[in-house]
């Protein structure tokens, strides 16, 4: 279900360039599709174009709802799942598209505002007492624990500059994500135009679960690899305790 928006085959024959300068939802006058407005470049004229990426009707026809509507969704429980308290244990497999590699892992995800600690894939990162946590490698455990003398910024401040930062991929008039919901509720996104580093690969999907609002699912695809994360064990009940155990720090 998850993997079904991420086919990698080439596109075809019909597949265009297009140069989105805005996504208008016209189901205001009684149509059910989207339209996509095309800027057509003047090479004699000094313009910057938006450099848009190759898709094809049949991707482009998966991404025709409203697409306001849908993106104050996604924002809405991205944050919710920010905001909740969560230990989550998940499976990690990251292929790589060259030759099918596969390299399998696990990580935990820790929450309990304002502590959040990821583990996992040879780091523990994020914020603890106050204080950021960074340690790479695979022998993250220290006698002084993962903890750096730089303090954290507000956590507040930190969901909502997440926030900021994350509505900016979907601005109205040249939007770097076109958005979409399956028959289970998880968001797919799009990449619809160049970027350096786009946060959400080439395709992404998002599965939140509905009674906690955690993250339990999601696979991306930057081209090079395609790395999937599936929840094995989720609970709520995650204790500051618990979280101080994985950076072997004092919770103090």
């Amino acid at each position: 279900m998850l993997r079904a928006l991420h086919g990698r085959s080439s596109p075809s024959p019909m597949s265009r360039r297009i140069f989105i300068l805005t996504v208008a939802v016209v189901g205001l006058l009684g149509a059910a599709a989207a339209t996509i407005i095309l800027l057509v470049i003047d090479n004699e004229q000094n313009v910057d174009p938006v450099i848009a990426i190759d898709l094809s009707d049949e991707e482009l026809g998966l991404f025709t709802d409203d697409q306001a509507a849908l993106v104050a969704e996604f924002d809405a429980d991205w944050e919710r799942w920010r905001r909740g308290s969560f230990w989550i244990e998940s499976s990690v497999e990251r292929e790589r598209v060259s030759d099918g590699g596969v390299l399998n892992s696990t990580q935990i995800y820790a929450q309990l505002p304002p502590d959040r600690v990821i583990a996992g894939l040879g780091a523990t990162t994020g914020m603890f007492g106050g204080s950021l946590v960074n340690c790479a490698g695979t022998q993250v455990k220290t006698a002084t624990g993962c903890i750096s003398g730089q303090s954290s910024s507000d956590y507040d401040e930190v969901v909502e500059q997440e926030s900021n930062a994350r509505s900016t991929y979907f601005e109205v008039g040249a939007p770097a994500y076109l958005l979409r919901r399956d028959e289970q509720g998880c968001y797919g996104l799009l990449l619809t135009r160049s970027i350096a580093t786009p946060p959400y690969g080439q395709t992404s999907t998002f599965c939140f679960d509905q009674a906690t609002g955690a993250l339990i699912s999601s696979v991306v695809d930057r081209q090079t690899t395609v790395e999937t994360t599936t929840a094995t064990e989720l609970r709520t009940d995650v204790t500051r305790e618990e979280i101080a155990s994985l950076i072997d720090g004092d919770p103090g």
